[in-house]
């Protein structure tokens, strides 16, 4: 538990990092700039903006009738749905597969439920290698960091940044242009994905 006087440490050290606020800056730019153009061809976009928060939360309330729904539409499809009552619960419950079936590989599609529960450090505790398969998770796992953003994992990051980790944690010859950066990672997750025994994902509409 951190303390409130490290906390604002932090805080301070943090807002004061320039290469954090120019990464942060750039990042914004552009997702403001595409968040433009994406609601640019919508005919009525606060409409638009109403009907999206009436379906949030009408599922909201509906919610157990809905994972009950999503459950049986699984189920027909021979899907096996485990319940989980707890964050404790639901990593048990992918620790016992891996230790019943004897899997020691596992990749990660971007799942922040994983994130919140813990379920990659619970995974290694029990001797299971991770991979992270998304781009910006992955940096984040070599790094030793924390996702910044819940769809922008590395927005704290500059490519300096992110090439500088690529070169110190897997023998990338520095470069900090992205369309390269890309290519290294998608040519050394590879084998991950090939020698997986185990695939984790995330779902966000189910």
């Amino acid at each position: 538990m951190f303390s409130n006087d490290l906390l604002r440490e932090v805080t301070r050290e943090k807002i004061s990092d320039r290469q954090l606020q120019a990464a942060l800056a750039k990042a914004l730019g552009t997702v403001r700039i595409k968040a433009d153009a994406a609601v640019h061809d919508l005919a009525d976009l606060e409409k638009t903006r109403e009907l999206a928060g009436q379906i949030r939360t009408d599922s909201v309330r509906l919610l157990l009738e809905n994972l009950l729904a999503f459950e049986k539409k699984l189920t027909d499809s021979g899907t096996r749905v485990i319940w989980a009552s707890d964050a404790d619960d639901a990593c048990d419950a992918v620790l016992a597969i891996a230790r019943e079936q004897g899997l020691y590989k596992a990749v990660f599609s971007k799942s922040m439920l994983g994130e919140e529960i813990g379920l990659e450090h619970a995974l290694e505790e029990i001797g299971v290698a991770v991979t992270q398969t998304d781009l910006g998770e992955r940096v984040v796992q070599l790094a030793g960091d924390k996702p910044s953003h819940i769809t922008a994992p590395i927005l704290h990051m500059s490519a300096q940044h992110v090439g500088r980790i690529l070169e110190s944690t897997q023998g990338m010859k520095y470069t900090d242009d992205a369309t390269s950066i890309c290519k290294f990672l998608a040519e050394t997750m590879r084998p991950a994905f090939l020698n997986a025994h185990l695939g984790i994902s995330g779902v966000n509409i189910g």
